[in-house]
Parts: C-alpha cells; structure tokens; sequence
C-alpha cells in the first residue's frame, strides 16, 4: 500500500478516534464524496465502529482497514491506537493486529471471534453502501 494511503488511513482513525465519539452518523465522508477506493464508515448500531478504509491497487476485493471501537488500547501518550487489519472480502481472508483490550480467559478464541465479526461487518457495509458485486 502506498505510503500516502496508509497516512490517511491512520490519520483518519486519529482524527474520528478524537471527535467520532459524539457523532450519531452512519456514513462515507472523504473529501465530501464517498469512494470505493478508501474512506471511512462510522457505525453506531450493532455497536460503536469507525472503520477507515483503503482498497488495495488493482483489486476490488482486498482492503486495508483500521478499526476504532471504545475498547481501543491507549498508547502512553493517551492516543487511541487503532486495531489494523488487512482483508480479502472474496475470500474472506484476514491478517490482523488486534488493539483492543481482552479479557482475562480465552484471548485466542475472543480475539479470532472479533476479528472475524469485524471484518464480515466492513465487508457487509461496504457491498450494502457501494451497492456493488465484487464478492
């Protein structure tokens, strides 16, 4: 992913992680236009998400994505440090970096769940929003 869209991917969960707290908006917003190719969604219903987004060059399946929920962890210097991951919304494959706080007993199958929910629900909006057939 080129530099430049990995900075506004996590420039942009910086900036909704900040002031997205008191939003009640469901939408896309980059520049006023929404976009297939990168943007964010902010969810309040099942839960609370911001899911910033950028579709990987020369695919229309693959999309890096950063997640923001109310569990995020805090770095030390109280910036809320976003969850990463990387997904083939085809094929349903996920590589991820998991920064939410877990709880004590079953990390490995609490952090597999919601990896898995997540990315099916970016999936989900992003087919539902774009109303497209790519996967």
């Amino acid at each position: 992913m080129p530099r430049r869209l990995l900075k506004l991917l996590l420039s942009t969960s910086f900036a909704i992680a900040a002031f997205g707290q008191h939003s009640k908006v469901f939408g896309v917003n980059v520049g006023g236009t929404p976009m297939e190719k990168y943007g964010y969604f902010d969810v309040n219903k099942p839960e609370k998400y911001v899911f910033s987004y950028a579709r990987a060059v020369g695919s229309k399946t693959e999309f890096g994505v950063g997640v923001t929920t109310p569990t995020q962890a805090m770095a030390d210097n109280g910036l809320v440090v976003p969850t990463a991951f990387f997904i083939d919304c085809k094929n349903q494959r996920v590589s991820f970096n998991l920064m939410q706080e877990l709880p004590a007993e079953h990390v490995e199958k609490w952090s597999l769940e919601t990896m898995a929910y997540q990315a099916k629900l970016f999936c989900h909006l992003h087919k539902k929003f774009f109303k497209h057939s790519n996967w």
